[in-house]
């Protein structure tokens, strides 16, 4: 249900207003490293390290695996057919350069940002990013940026230029963990039905019965340090 619903949650619990036993409530990251909100410092208090759970089901692997069932090829075919990279490849650097854009739109509180529909930002009937969409978005949030500051557009693409390269610093290029999963999976999704269609495959699927394969594929390894963090806490109780 979102960050809001869990942390209101969590707080009626550490009020004492609900009782649950031995909970652990899990929050999506989103954006806050990049808006210096500071982690709710607590045990019984875990944040994803990617944007949201959505982002970990995004993968090579799982994403062949689940395809292959669709196109009745096998999983190494499809990853020797580079279908994962190609999606990758149209899709991610245009969504990086959004959220990029988003981040300093909540840093100046300049209006909507990543809480908007991702087919905003998608061209119609398609996968791949409305390159035109998301160009007017940041064109405008300079318009924005540089009548409230008040600044040149200059200025706002030096610190955008500069919020990308420190971004990539600290993720060690990895542009996907600062794009919300939701946005990847709408586009992802919308390219298994393309790949569908061109290989002349039922390209009527269900969104929730894809997003279940990919979750069935999911690398439990990828949560090992929601594992250690309950280790930790039963550690705390026995003690």
């Amino acid at each position: 249900g979102g960050k809001g619903p869990v942390i209101k949650h969590y707080s009626q619990y550490r009020s004492g207003n609900v009782e649950i036993k031995n909970p652990l409530f899990l929050l999506d990251r989103d954006l806050d490293p990049y808006l210096d909100i500071e982690p709710i410092d607590d045990d019984i208090l875990v944040y994803l390290k990617d944007y949201c759970i959505e982002n970990y089901l995004i993968e090579e692997y799982a994403f062949c695996s689940s395809l292959s069932w669709q196109l009745q090829e096998i999983c190494e075919n499809l990853i020797e057919k580079g279908y994962f990279k190609e999606w990758e490849n149209k899709v991610v650097n245009a969504f990086f350069e959004l959220f990029i854009a988003f981040i300093i739109c909540r840093q100046h509180e300049l209006g909507e940002n990543a809480e908007q529909s991702p087919f905003n930002f998608l061209q119609q009937n398609s996968y791949e990013p409305d390159y035109d969409k998301i160009q007017d978005y940041i064109d405008n949030l300079s318009t924005l940026y540089c009548n409230k500051l008040p600044s040149t557009n200059k200025e706002f693409m030096e610190e955008f230029n500069s919020l990308k390269e420190e971004i990539m610093r600290v993720t060690h290029n990895n542009k996907q963990t600062v794009i919300s999963g939701k946005y990847l999976f709408k586009s992802l999704f919308k390219y298994v039905q393309h790949l569908c269609k061109i290989n002349k495959k039922n390209n009527r699927i269900d969104e929730q019965w894809f997003l279940g394969l990919l979750t069935n594929k999911l690398d439990l390894d990828k949560f090992s340090f929601i594992r250690e963090r309950v280790i930790q806490l039963y550690s705390n109780h026995a003690s």
